[in-house]
């Protein structure tokens, strides 16, 4: 039996911002270097190697993406929505 590899990933629906800034599902971040705001949907380690990013969905306005980052490229999480 072939086992998965992210078998051992931890996966987060909350999250702590550089800023201090307690992060949930929904809420919107800048990125440094993209263009667009994404929202927040999961925080994810690896423990075997220490890698974490984030995963969120958005982007311009009129393109919208799943993506992931390194959590220190959040730029800003923002207090008012604006993404639809």
């Amino acid at each position: 039996m072939e086992t998965r590899p992210d078998h051992n990933w931890v996966r987060s629906t909350e999250f702590t911002a550089p800023s201090g800034r307690i992060v949930r599902p929904g809420t919107e971040v800048s990125i440094i270097g993209v263009s667009g705001r994404f929202r927040f949907q999961e925080h994810v380690l690896n423990p075997s190697n220490g890698a974490e990013w984030i995963s969120v969905c958005g982007g311009r306005k009129d393109e919208r993406s799943l993506r992931c980052f390194a959590p220190e490229r959040i730029k800003r999480v923002h207090y008012k929505e604006k993404l639809r």
